[in-house]
Formats: structure tokens, sequence, C-alpha cells
């Protein structure tokens, strides 16, 4: 997959340097993944909580931190929305849904 909207997670590793090296961690699993359905991504995720169709958060660091995605399965990217903790994150979340 390919995943837009890179600089905001090198804006989240600034922020939170102790998400510096599993936010590295998730960009390189989602550039080598290939996922066509949320059912295949959550066998690789079981913890991404799908919200409403493409909208997908991901917990970080064991739920410390939150990154929420938009992920079009058919074109093959994602696109980071937000990163941050589960209270920066909640405001977000509920725009969406």
């Amino acid at each position: 997959m390919e995943v837009f909207n890179k600089p905001a997670l090198d804006k989240a590793s600034k922020k939170y340097a102790d998400a510096r090296s599993p936010l590295r961690a998730w960009c390189r699993e989602m550039e080598n993944g290939v996922w066509k359905t949320p059912v295949e991504l959550k066998e690789r995720f079981p913890n991404a909580c799908i919200v409403r169709g493409n909208l997908v958060i991901f917990n970080i660091k064991r739920n410390r931190y939150r990154l929420v995605a938009r992920i079009n399965f058919q074109r093959d990217f994602v696109f980071v929305k937000s990163f941050g903790t589960p209270a920066d994150c909640d405001d977000i979340i509920a725009e969406e849904v």
C-alpha cells in the first residue's frame, strides 16, 4: 500500500519521541502489505478498529497512541488523518462517525 501524508507521521515522531520506532514499523508494514478487504487487514492488525467502511483506528504502542487513517482497499493506499493520544483522536473520530 502507498502511505499518504507521511509529514503527519514525522510531526508525530517529533512530538511523541517514544512513538518514533512503532510509527516507522507501522509505516513499513503498511507499505509492504497488500490487503484487499477490511477482513484481511484485521487478520494482520486484530486490534485495529474499522469505523464506517474505510476509516481505521490503529493502536500504537499498546494503545498509548492512536493512528487514524482512511484506507482505499481498491486503490491500495492509506491516508494518515491523525496521530496522538486517545483523547487527541476522539474528536476526529467523532467527526467521522
